[in-house]
């Protein structure tokens, strides 16, 4: 019981000691889900997103990386004339980063792994009503490098890598999965390059 109580007390004291940082962030990712604009062609075809979000990076003082949680919300809307295409996905994961170089400025690798993943696609003819399709799958990661500086308590960066986000399969609003015009599936794969930009405060 002792040891729990030690244990419990150090970890909370280290917690209490940790630097904080919060920072919003925008993001451009380069995906081109081609399986699923061949599978839904002659909609509009989704190739760039981009995304609102937030990190929250905790820095324990005898830990060399901080650790943390990020939330990201993409999105894409095209048009033509056949109707509207709409892409929408809520990416929530796991951070882990470490400074390389930690003064004014800042430099170093950051990582993601992806813990929750909800991607919704609407297909809207024009003058009809809209079409729905979802691809749930978990898994996806980044990888990149961060880099910026910090001014007082304010901190603004920004971070360049590569997305891995192979979401499974396209499935429409009854849950049956979408075929392609070979009779296979649709798989959903947003991986790509992505830019981001960040502005935060540490504390």
């Amino acid at each position: 019981m002792n040891t729990w109580f030690i244990l419990i007390f150090a970890f909370l004291s280290s917690v209490a000691q940790a630097e904080t940082e919060f920072r919003a962030r925008f993001s451009l990712l380069a995906a081109n889900p081609s399986a699923v604009n061949e599978a839904l062609a002659p909609y509009p075809e989704t190739k760039t997103l981009r995304s609102y979000g937030a990190d929250l990076i905790f820095t324990l003082p005898s830990m060399p990386v901080g650790l943390g949680g990020r939330y990201e919300k993409f999105f894409a809307q095209q048009s033509n004339s056949i109707g509207e295409s709409a892409a929408d996905w809520t990416r929530v994961s796991i951070l882990i980063n470490s400074r390389i170089v930690d003064e004014d400025y800042y430099l170093g690798p950051i990582a993601t792994i992806g813990v929750s993943n909800q991607f919704r696609y609407t297909t809207t003819p024009t003058g009809s009503p809209s079409l729905e399709y979802k691809s749930d799958g978990n898994l996806s990661g980044t990888l990149a490098a961060e880099a910026g500086y910090k001014f007082s308590n304010w901190i603004l960066g920004g971070e360049l890598g590569y997305m891995y986000a192979p979401l499974g399969d396209l499935k429409d609003s009854s849950g049956q999965s979408v075929q392609n015009s070979g009779g296979g599936g649709v798989t959903t794969d947003l991986g790509g390059f992505y830019l981001s930009l960040s502005a935060g405060l540490t504390f």
